[in-house]
């Protein structure tokens, strides 16, 4: 199935035309580029909070995955530090909740830094 691009026309017609668009007249604001209204953010800007959130969130992810490689790796014994403690349920959820934090509050206050030092 052809589309209206696809479609060819009679030879009889206009030479070199493959459709009833290119006849179409074209809106003043395409031809003179001087008048089109000038662009707007596609989204309003974020808040402080939310940016500082959102550097928040993003360390504490990247502490969660530190927290998983530490354990992961056979070289530093952490894992077997933790399962000869004599609590390893809390040792586990302190050392996730320690590297967490401990990431997220950098993370957040150096994209406070940043957010401060790019707005002034």
């Amino acid at each position: 199935m052809l589309n209206n691009w696809q479609t060819p026309r009679d030879r009889a017609g206009a030479q070199g035309e493959f459709c009833s668009r290119a006849q179409e007249p074209v809106s003043p604001a395409v031809r003179w580029p001087g008048i089109m209204p000038k662009a707007r953010p596609m989204r309003p800007e974020k808040s402080l909070f939310n940016k500082l959130l959102t550097h928040f969130l993003m360390g504490v992810a990247l502490g969660l995955s530190m927290v998983l490689l530490l354990s992961l790796i056979e070289a530093f014994h952490v894992r077997d530090l933790v399962a000869k403690s004599t609590a390893p349920v809390q040792t586990t959820v302190m050392l996730v909740t320690t590297y967490a934090l401990m990431f997220g509050i950098g993370s957040a206050l150096t994209g406070l830094v940043l957010t401060l030092e790019e707005e002034s």
